[in-house]
């Protein structure tokens, strides 16, 4: 078993010592970090992809109403950038 950071330490807990009830749950709750670790960042990963995915469709929503009412000059970058500064200030 390894410690955090400059402190490594070996441990072994097969024997009956004092110790060995906090050598396993040490060993238990690295294993748990580690597999949090793991689902907190596939959790990250899908908020991203879905906060950009409504970006994505705000701009969209955005851009077709400059079509609908006959403002086709504007191109989508500049619509998308009004877009994205007026939620953000509207959700201010």
């Amino acid at each position: 078993m390894e410690g955090f950071g400059r402190h490594r330490q070996r441990c072994d807990c097969g024997g009956s010592h004092p110790g060995a009830d906090a050598c396993a749950q040490e060993r238990g709750l690295r294993r748990g970090i580690r597999h949090r670790s793991a689902h907190n960042l596939g959790l990250l990963a899908l908020a991203l992809t879905l906060v950009a995915c409504s970006y994505g469709s705000l701009t969209l929503y955005d851009v077709l109403a400059l079509r609908t009412i006959g403002r086709s000059d504007v191109p989508y970058r500049i619509a998308a950038l009004a877009s994205f500064t007026s939620y953000r200030l509207r959700t201010a």
